[in-house]
């Protein structure tokens, strides 16, 4: 993967990845199936909705089930650099609502028009589903992101008393997956199945 692999933003890898494979699989729910140039466009245009109306600084919410959207919502949030917050689908309102006020969220990105029930009025809803179109404009250039700058904020269980937030840097992710391509020996031709939730 090389030695600068975690100096270079997932944006980045991602837009090389179409450009080199623009009509490979990327990413399939058994419903919806996303090359990684139809890929690269849906995180264009959902990081282009994300930056106009969430603050430079402040993070998002991510609250869908697991599908090809979960991953396009997590690549746009960090393309536009803004840190994103994974929600279970599954947790009680009380949690989730819970880490939205932690977390100072002004808006969550889900699947469908319809935000859920018991999701505070007051946080925009994103559908995460519309973000395919065939024009998009590309990512300003001054839209510089740092590797180091936060990019997920997971929340603890809260076993302990209330959920506690870990933030984690790009840098930290691409760390992590250069571990596991280098010690499984993972190749281009590997199919990844996820069988926990995409917030753990």
């Amino acid at each position: 993967m090389g030695v600068d692999f975690a100096n270079v933003t997932v944006f980045d890898h991602l837009r090389d990845v179409a450009k080199q494979y623009p009509n490979k699989l990327a990413i399939s729910d058994g419903t919806t199936r996303l090359t990684y140039s139809q890929l690269f466009q849906a995180v264009e245009m959902l990081s282009h909705r994300i930056g106009a109306v969430v603050p430079n600084g402040q993070a998002i919410g991510i609250l869908q089930a697991n599908s090809a959207w979960y991953p396009v919502a997590i690549l746009a949030s960090m393309a536009v650099g803004r840190p994103s917050v994974p929600l279970n689908t599954r947790d009680p309102y009380s949690r989730t609502n819970e880490i939205v006020v932690a977390a100072r969220l002004s808006a969550v990105i889900g699947d469908g028009n319809v935000r859920p029930v018991g999701l505070a009025q007051d946080v925009h809803w994103i559908d995460a589903t519309t973000s395919i179109t065939p024009q998009v404009q590309p990512i300003p250039q001054s839209c510089s992101v740092s590797v180091d700058a936060p990019a997920i904020v997971l929340y603890t269980s809260g076993s302990t008393g209330h959920p506690k937030g870990v933030v984690n840097s790009q840098r930290s992710l691409l760390w992590r997956v250069q571990q596991y391509v280098d010690a499984c020996h993972i190749n281009s031709d590997d199919v990844f199945l996820p069988l926990t939730a995409p917030a753990t």
